[in-house]
């Protein structure tokens, strides 16, 4: 019940709710949990930055094989 009520408005709770606070002390932990799980979500964020870094390596794997196609050109143009 609380947890949808303090969804909603938790800036304004917070302050308004200054001496449930303490009582709230229980709920406040079970909350930090929903917390901890919205650092999760950051966290695979980061994942999803570094896999943006492997295409980014990838890319870099196709640079080195047009490099290999450039030699191989340069073995055409010593057979013409």
């Amino acid at each position: 019940m609380y947890v949808g009520y303090q969804k909603t408005d938790k800036k304004v709770q917070f302050e308004s709710t200054g001496v449930q606070f303490e009582s709230t002390g229980v709920q406040f932990e079970s909350t930090g949990v929903q917390f901890e799980s919205t650092g999760m979500q950051f966290e695979s964020t980061g994942v999803q930055f570094q896999s943006t870094g492997m295409q980014f390596e990838s890319t870099g794997v196709q640079f080195e094989s047009t490099g290999v196609q450039f030699e191989s050109t340069g073995g055409r143009m010593l057979l013409l």
